[in-house]
């Protein structure tokens, strides 16, 4: 069976999203860090250490963006029958 929020959050939002200034300017300033930490741990570390890195911020950003796909309809449900029920976890 197919995700439909997951492929909503991966072909329309994660494939087309764009850096801010800000968002490039925090990027620039771990860039400088890990330079700094290169000579004492090595690039295959570093290299390691951002892939998980990415890995864990990939799946936090599509958690947060189900979480609010899910928000946004329960708003919208509620404003055409009433109080939706919470789901339980």
């Amino acid at each position: 069976m197919t995700n439909i929020l997951k492929s909503l959050y991966e072909e329309r939002f994660y494939a087309n999203w764009q850096a801010t200034p800000e968002y490039q300017e925090l990027a620039d300033k771990e860039g400088e860090l890990w330079e700094q930490v290169k000579p004492l741990i090595g690039q295959k570390m570093i290299d390691q250490i951002m892939s998980s890195q990415s890995d864990l911020s990939y799946h936090t950003n599509y958690e947060w963006f189900r979480e609010g796909f899910r928000l946004g309809a329960s708003l919208i449900l509620e404003l055409y029958i009433g109080p939706v029920a919470a789901k339980s976890d």
